[in-house]
């Protein structure tokens, strides 16, 4: 019922909290369990995708990030995607990825990360998150706290993640990121600044990074502060 209730709000229709707290009373154990990829899924046009596990980047699309396919190519097996913004495809265009790159969009999420990529009220998503244990993760080991960053959720939301469980703060994903390290460049001041705040300054390369959400001269300054040799390592 959880998963279908997602697979839903994916087609536009967002459950309410409500929605969401009834589903997981009817499976309370549903909102820590994994989603899997049904055998033998393919991409197609609509469907919502991510990276492969083990590929950091191609062709913009970064590791982590959902998008939704736009088209299949001639051959059937490349395609064209967007990158999810609260729930919608939005942004610019990415040509030309492998099917074999990539994956179910939701394969290896938690329901409580899977909200957060939809762009589902920050009420629902809180009620899914928790329900959830707090050292439940999925895959990539991201906390609800790395996803809200990824999907640059609202500073209210994060703050109330960190009044949930302040340990996601200082929590390391599988690939060795804070929460902070995943807030793009389109997120707000205030979004960075309750990271900032909560996970400490990031590493001075990922501050640098286009990607990324543009480093601020308090946290430049804690940067080098925690780290003196970095303005003389090279990249």
């Amino acid at each position: 019922m959880l998963w279908r209730l997602l697979d839903a709000a994916a087609a536009g229709k967002k459950p309410s909290a409500e929605a969401v707290r009834a589903a997981v009373e009817a499976d309370p154990v549903a909102a820590a369990r994994p989603f899997a990829a049904p055998e033998g899924w393919a991409p197609t046009e609509g469907a919502l995708v991510r990276l492969r596990p083990g590929l950091d980047e191609k062709k913009g699309l970064r590791a982590g990030e959902v998008a939704a396919v736009t088209r299949a190519h001639s051959d059937g097996e490349h395609f064209v995607v967007k990158r999810l913004r609260d729930g919608k495809p939005e942004g610019d265009l990415m040509f030309g990825i492998p099917a074999a790159d990539l994956v179910h969009g939701f394969d290896g999420m938690l329901p409580a990360a899977a909200a957060l990529a939809l762009g589902t009220s920050d009420d629902a998503a809180r009620a899914l998150v928790e329900a959830t244990p707090a050292d439940a993760v999925g895959a990539d080991g991201r906390t609800p706290l790395h996803h809200a960053a990824a999907f640059a959720r609202s500073a209210a939301l994060a703050r109330r993640l960190l009044a949930f469980e302040p340990a996601w703060a200082k929590r390391a994903d599988a690939g060795g990121k804070s929460a902070f390290e995943l807030l793009p460049s389109t997120a707000s001041e205030e979004q960075a600044t309750v990271l900032f705040e909560a996970c400490g300054p990031r590493p001075v390369w990922v501050m640098l990074d286009p990607a990324t959400f543009a480093c601020s001269a308090a946290e430049a300054r804690a940067a080098f502060e925690a780290d003196p040799d970095a303005a003389a390592r090279p990249f």
